[in-house]
């Protein structure tokens, strides 16, 4: 027999206690899935002034998977409810309940009784305090123009349930594949509507093979005149899934009728359905299962150490596939179940710990999270923006209009009916959108320069220098000025232009030709090549840039002329720029705010450092230029039948179970923009990314530089990186070091704030040889100090797989052999190495029909003809093709 015995897991600031659990047999011998239910009270996050968020308000739970190999097939899978339940106390608004001499709430049969209370009436609120976005009764208690009104009672006469004496329940499950109706019956029974799965590709791909097959991909075919798929939709990110709408009620039928005997059971509800504004009967039952993985940017063992948790080691017998589904069946034990339970217990405390950092010190006023690290970010900036950066400066204008200068714009608004956030261009002006995009169309926008100045091997003193948060601190440098979105104009007349440029300061695009000094080895600009990746060699060139480069290349000393492009088909007519006045604020002042807080935590040893160091490399500019691209799988004939379908482009993946035809999957043609986009902020943000690693390597020496990323230089220049620790130098010693502009002022180049740049490591050996490829050995790191370490990246291959691939041996585990692995390793070559299949490769290649048998497979000596070897070679491969979710071997040549 198999029992889940109770560990007490400790939990940060809440500590559960233990219930009765039930607990059955193993696979071989029950149906029973096992279960057990723990609590905490929450006498601590009851509403009120010193209400904590250490707990994220909605329930959700948390579903983790192992399986035969990395994703293999099903073995067991293990869920943890987190839900608060109170007791429910009747209250009417306006009203106090009628008490007893006891001082029970009295009832008159079944109605309760109340009295009414003058001191719960809901206000009246003053012109004064009317448009407050929080209207909060402490503010209207004080005003003597606000006033209580009974006759203003929305609810008069309607009980409203009041949960107390909370608690917050802990419910943690297991199964078998064959016991997973009881998963789903589970969360609806715990009225769960959220769960996560830390990386939901591997968890959602292993449970709906288990339930479907591996052709699972054809129940989530969306219906065009619906939009909803029979069992949910699913949102990808890349070739992962971000987030699937499950619809349960299906399997929760199944799982009443088949086990429970309930044989006439069907799901259903009444839930408010916002489109029509009514309470209507559904059978659809959807949980939101997101990927926790986007709200972290880490694995689940980097989640763990910043919230305490730790991640359990994974049993090695999921990890090596060397046994059969049978054999792992049989040979669970409560440490494997425990351990997939553990899983599960980090990723609410690692989301708990995200909110409490959230509340506690960044003032988050939602009350869910976002799907993404990058969407939180940009909706904490848009949100500070609207309630105040943008008051604060209309306040500054209102107060003196003369001195202040033209109107500031408001860069975001809140959507119609809705707590998220949207750029404010102006819905009467749709031109300013399509200036925006073209800063984009016209391959203004560029992302970060990544380079080799010098392909050879340096056996000498090398240095790595990394920019502070390089996109954070180009928007807190008060010399930068960003362009208005919302008043930009084409400029169609070259001395207008010039005009606009150096009396009026304005800023934008501008299409110019320009000409290198010969005595200048390092390029200010990119030109894009025809495979689209950017050139920095050119030394003329005829292009659209930002005005921030045109000022630099002026400044270098290049031969510039500004040209009218005739050939702009998305206005229709020729122009030589786009010019806007410079925003009078800076609109990123939180990212600032953000970087400090994170310094002070670092140096406090606390580790809610490491959300602050997302969320400043996630939402500094990614969400300024994000396009979207739709994806849809139908069936084929559905996709036909849709009016738009030739906006669509449609990949057939496989055949339908009834084979009625086949089902794939729908790709928008055109990429399209969000409603955060603004391109020509985004595009303004990397060009001063770009124009201070210039001037870095332009300091270093552009003779010592070798190779170049988005935000680091490795160079061989000793006055530019022979320190070790810039935290602790003395004033005498930082008094040596070179300095630089920044912010209206002069500082080190080096140093640990805004705007410097920090020693990442020292190197005795650097060989570069393509953006992306490289290898070196460290002889000092900032995080080991001194060190020997050998390191290999390069582009598209996984070198820790390469090497378990080749030596046999686990990279995690044996660190040393890795070590003179990569020393011994040329940076060229083959490399080969295991991936995984994407699910929708992987069904792409399932659902591939086998080839065709030729008909004549035998000479008549009896010796197969030359079509049946090619056949049972093709045959071979068809049967050996991979499913999504297996590993493959990918081999390379660098």
């Amino acid at each position: 027999m198999i029992t889940m015995s109770y560990t007490n897991i400790p939990f940060t600031n809440i500590g559960f206690k233990e219930l009765p659990m039930e607990a059955g047999d193993g696979y071989a011998n029950t149906d029973i899935p096992q279960v057990r239910v723990d609590y905490t009270e929450l006498s601590h996050l009851q509403k009120g002034k010193d209400a904590s968020h250490k707990h994220i308000k909605s329930d959700f739970a948390v579903i983790d998977c192992e399986m035969n190999g990395n994703m293999g097939d099903l073995i067991i899978w293990g869920v943890t409810i987190y839900k608060v339940r109170g007791d429910k106390t009747p209250t009417r608004t306006g009203m106090k309940p009628r008490l007893d001499k006891d001082g029970n709430h009295m009832k008159q049969g079944e109605r309760w009784l109340f009295d009414d209370d003058p001191t719960k009436h809901p206000f009246t609120y003053c012109e004064e305090h009317k448009d407050l976005k929080r209207k909060k009764k402490a503010t209207a208690e004080k005003c003597p123009n606000c006033v209580r009104d009974k006759k203003n009672l929305k609810n008069y006469g309607k009980f409203v349930m009041q949960s107390e004496n909370r608690k917050l329940y802990r419910v943690q499950a297991w199964g078998y594949p064959h016991q997973m109706g009881f998963l789903w019956n589970l969360l609806d029974k715990w009225g769960i509507e959220k769960v996560y799965s830390h990386w939901l590709f591997a968890d959602f791909t292993a449970l709906m093979t288990a339930q479907f097959g591996d052709n699972f991909m054809q129940h989530f075919c969306q219906q065009p005149e619906e939009g909803q798929a029979p069992y949910g939709n699913i949102l990808f990110r890349g070739s992962g899934v971000l987030q699937s709408s499950l619809d349960i009620a299906p399997f929760i039928n199944a799982y009443q009728r088949e086990v429970l005997g309930n044989k006439n059971y069907t799901w259903g509800k009444n839930a408010y359905v916002h489109k029509t504004k009514k309470w209507e009967w559904t059978e659809k039952n959807e949980i939101k299962w997101i990927d926790s993985i986007a709200l972290f940017n880490s694995p689940l063992a980097k989640v763990g150490e910043m919230c305490g948790f730790a991640k359990g080691k994974t049993p090695e017998k999921f990890c090596n596939g060397k046994f059969t589904d049978e054999e792992l069946f049989k040979s669970i034990t409560n440490e494997d179940v425990e351990y997939m339970i553990q899983d599960c217990d980090v990723v609410f405390h690692g989301i708990n710990f995200l909110w409490d950092v959230l509340k506690n010190h960044l003032n988050y006023h939602s009350t869910e999270l976002p799907l993404t690290v990058g969407t939180l970010g940009v909706l904490m900036i848009a949100m500070h923006h609207i309630n105040e950066v943008y008051p604060a400066e209309l306040a500054k204008w209102e107060a003196d209009k003369k001195a202040y200068g033209q109107k500031p714009s408001k860069l975001f608004r809140r959507k119609p009916n809705s707590w998220n956030v949207e750029a404010n261009f102006p819905d009467n002006k749709p031109e300013l959108k399509v200036l925006d995009d073209m800063y984009r169309g016209l391959d203004v926008f560029k992302g970060g320069r990544t380079q080799v100045f010098n392909d050879n091997e340096a056996r000498k003193p090398m240095f790595g220098i990394d920019a502070n948060q390089m996109y954070c601190s180009v928007q807190n440098d008060e010399d930068n000025k960003f362009p208005d979105p919302f008043n930009m104009k084409p400029v169609k007349d070259i001395s207008q232009c010039e005009w606009l440029m150096n009396d009026l300061n304005q800023i934008g695009a501008i299409n110019c030709h320009w000409k290198r000094p010969a005595s200048h080895s390092i390029g200010v600009c990119a030109t894009r090549t025809e495979e689209g990746s950017l050139d920095w060699n050119m030394t003329e060139e005829t292009q659209w840039v930002t005005t921030v480069e045109y000022k630099l290349m002026l400044d270098e000393g290049y031969d510039v002329e500004i040209m009218i492009d005739e050939d702009i088909t998305s206005v229709g007519y020729g122009m030589c720029a786009i010019l806007a006045p410079a925003l009078p604020y800076n609109p990123h002042i939180l990212t600032k705010q953000w970087y400090e807080l994170r310094n002070k935590f670092k140096a406090a040893g606390n580790h809610a450092q490491q959300v602050l160091k997302v969320l400043t490399s996630s939402s500094a500019f990614g969400k300024y230029v994000e396009q979207n691209q739709s994806e849809l799988f139908m069936t084929e004939a559905d996709f036909y039948s849709m009016d738009d379908c030739d906006e669509y482009t449609f990949s057939p993946v496989g055949s339908l179970d009834d084979n009625s035809g086949q089902w794939g999957v729908a790709k928008q043609n055109q990429m399209q923009r969000s409603g955060k986009t603004i391109v020509s902020m985004g595009s303004f943000i990397t060009a001063y990314a770009r124009k201070d690693l210039y001037l870095a390597a332009k300091a270093v020496g552009f003779d010592n530089v070798y190779y170049c990323d988005t935000d680091s230089l490795k160079h061989s220049n000793a006055e530019y990186g022979n320190y070790k620790d810039l935290r602790i130098l003395d004033d005498a010693t930082t008094a040596k070091i070179p300095t630089k502009s920044y912010s209206g002022g002069t500082i080190p180049i080096l140093g640990v704030g805004l705007g410097q740049w920090k020693v990442e490591q020292q190197y005795d050996y650097w060989h570069s040889m393509k953006p992306k490829q490289y290898k070196y050995h460290a002889t000092w790191d900032e995080d080991k100090g001194n060190c020997d370490s050998w390191e290999l990246r390069i582009k598209g291959v996984s070198v820790n797989k390469t090497f378990e691939e080749e030596t046999g041996l686990e990279a995690n585990v044996n660190k040393q052999a890795l070590n003179e692995w990569k020393k011994a390793k040329p940076i060229t070559g083959t490399f080969s190495f295991p991936t995984v299949v994407s699910l929708k490769v992987g069904m792409r290649k399932q659902n591939r029909p086998a080839p065709k048998k030729p008909k004549n497979m035998v000479k008549k000596d009896g010796n197969p003809t030359q079509s049946a070897l090619k056949w049972e070679q093709k045959f071979t491969e068809w049967k050996s093709r991979p499913k999504a979710g297996d590993w493959k071997i990918t081999t390379k040549e660098v």
